[in-house]
């Protein structure tokens, strides 16, 4: 069934590649007929195999960031040497922009992001990274704070860092783990007023949130291969270890694919259901062709389904992906030797992922960016969050994709997606057992960042009928 899926997606990719533009014909056939040949050969096997509790007792210690001092000094003389677009070096690459934007980062947005990150905004964020911002403090934040502590576990040979708020000690205590992607980490949910603040707030329930493998200060796997579903296996056997055998997981982006890869190889009742603000696209949703769109009822699924078909907005953002899923370490090289050349690569996302329409620092704090960044930096994880794209992206992940989901979920939308969501009904068709979708007027790929109490507001309702009693106060638009 998996590979009859991954077949019939893959072939109709490839046709509607063939068919958008000359120059992915030899890429449309090439996806078409490697999604044939996948299809009939199978390729998940194992991959899917169920897992099963580890034998061994895993090791769970505090752990405490302290990033040495030195680290924070080499990072201040390379922002000191960064060379500002005003100076002789960037003069003359940006002087055809310099007289159609304003030197005011608050009111640079559209088309002026075409290239990239605008010079000027740029040179406001390293400005107030060189001269105010405070990592000391963030770090403390992200030690307690108030929102659980960090702790350490040693599962299949690498550290695995997380945080842990403990409001239910009794054995039964419900949970939920919280899992980020890229170029997201921890720092999404830890923030002031973020879903780790609010969790805690709402009481009795506890709440998991690592950093992925290779992500943060969880190390990276030790060998080639660590995808998704590896990533998958160690999450369980970590909730397993913490003693929850019946939780909630949530996530976006990468977090809620590796939500999906959990729920796959997990016992029956193992997970008590999923919430996702990212509902995977590789389905016939995301691949529509122009009759699948006909017979889609109102104007909003059929703008769903046709955004879903703009490959041209696709490809035009979505250049990272496949530097990442090919040669992630050529580039890990040099983001982990330019602290701006860092900031440039992940907050372009930032903004592209959210309403196009408003300038950057009107939609996130700069200080939340910026400690995001620092994650990366100060834990040179560039290159080994990248791998994961290397590690997962091939026909065994598209089949995948491709496939159901039979566990409870909810499922929360919001417009301004990487790509558009897709329709209800197709998001009802891949995960069987769907509560409820709630969809928001504003938003985009980082809700935990940019929206957490609309995000919350999804959660807390899935919680509650799931069983989980999750103080909130507040209501979501659901269809």
């Amino acid at each position: 069934m998996m590979g009859s899926c991954a077949q019939r997606c893959a072939l109709v990719f490839g046709v509607l590649a063939v068919c958008a533009m000359a120059p992915l014909v030899r890429f449309g056939l090439q996806v078409g007929f490697l999604g044939l040949q996948r299809g009939i050969t199978g390729g998940l096997g194992s991959k899917l195999s169920p897992w099963t509790p580890p034998d061994a007792k895993t090791e769970i210690v505090e752990f405490v960031i302290d990033v040495p001092e030195h680290v924070l000094v080499d990072l201040q003389t390379r922002l000191d040497l960064h060379k500002a677009r005003g100076g002789s070096d960037y003069s003359h690459d940006f002087a055809s922009f310099s007289a159609t934007e304003s030197v005011n980062d608050e009111t640079v947005s559209g088309q002026a992001w075409d290239y990239g990150i605008p010079p000027q905004v740029l040179d406001h964020m390293v400005s107030y990274w060189r001269t105010e911002y405070d990592w000391r403090r963030h770090e403390a934040r992200l030690n307690d704070g108030g929102i659980g502590k960090l702790y350490s576990a040693a599962i299949d040979g690498s550290r695995m860092v997380f945080k842990h708020i403990k409001n239910n000690q009794s054995a039964a205590a419900p949970a939920i783990l919280l899992l980020h992607g890229w170029p997201g980490s921890i720092w999404e949910f830890s923030r002031n007023g973020g879903i780790l603040e609010l969790l805690n707030d709402s009481g009795g329930v506890n709440v998991v949130a690592p950093c992925l493998v290779g992500f943060g200060w969880s190390t990276p796997a030790a060998s080639r291969g660590h995808d998704i579903f590896a990533m998958a296996r160690r999450f369980l056997t970590l909730m397993h270890s913490l003693g929850y055998q019946n939780y909630i997981v949530q996530g976006g982006d990468w977090g809620a694919i590796i939500a999906e890869a959990m729920a796959a190889v997990a016992p029956q009742g193992e997970i008590l259901g999923m919430h996702t603000n990212f509902p995977s696209a590789m389905t016939p949703a995301s691949l529509a062709t122009a009759a699948q769109v006909l017979m889609l009822d109102g104007p909003l699924e059929v703008a769903r389904a046709q955004g879903a078909m703009d490959i041209g907005n696709v490809l035009d953002s979505t250049g990272y992906f496949h530097q990442q899923s090919t040669r992630p370490h050529t580039l890990g090289y040099a983001l982990m030797d330019s602290p701006v050349g860092q900031l440039a690569w992940i907050v372009e996302k930032f903004h592209e992922w959210s309403d196009k329409s408003k300038p950057l620092l009107s939609k996130f704090d700069l200080d939340d960016l910026l400690t995001n960044v620092m994650i990366y930096w100060v834990t040179s994880s560039a290159g080994s969050s990248a791998r994961l794209y290397k590690e997962s992206i091939n026909w065994d992940f598209f089949g995948f994709l491709a496939g159901g989901i039979d566990i409870p979920t909810r499922v929360a939308l919001f417009p301004h997606e990487i790509i558009p969501p897709p329709p209800r009904r197709y998001i009802r068709d891949k995960y069987s057992l769907v509560k409820g979708i709630d969809s928001f007027d504003v938003g985009g790929h980082f809700a935990a960042m940019e929206h957490p109490r609309l995000l919350m507001a999804s959660l807390a309702k899935f919680c509650n009928e799931m069983g989980m009693i999750v103080a909130f106060n507040a209501t979501p638009p659901t269809s």
